[in-house]
């Protein structure tokens, strides 16, 4: 088991067990996590949560990029049916010159 870059073989003297994704093990089979302990671990998940929040959008945020976005997405679709609609108006063109020019 890789643990905090490092591999642990789970033997008798080597206890692994997961708490909420956080992998702990356990050298001695008589030690036991405290109550301070599980304080700690809590308080450090806590901050590690926090910190994740920071750099979620608020939906305010979110719907206002988006529009930007979307609105983007429209003017470019907008561009290639002109540009489709000119190109076909000049494959036609080339293609009545061609006639003129082979006959």
């Amino acid at each position: 088991m890789k643990v905090g870059g490092c591999f642990y073989l789970p033997t008798p003297e080597v206890e692994c067990f997961v708490v909420d994704r956080l992998y702990f093990i356990s050298f001695n089979m008589n030690m036991t996590l405290t109550q301070g302990d599980f304080d700690e671990i809590e308080k450090m998940m806590d901050e590690k949560f926090e910190e994740q929040l920071r750099n979620i959008p608020t939906k305010d945020e979110f719907y206002t990029k988006m529009d930007e976005v979307m609105g983007e997405l429209k003017g470019i679709r907008e561009e290639v049916t002109v540009v489709t609609h000119q190109v076909s108006g000049h494959e036609d063109r080339i293609v009545t010159l061609e006639k003129t020019v082979t006959s």
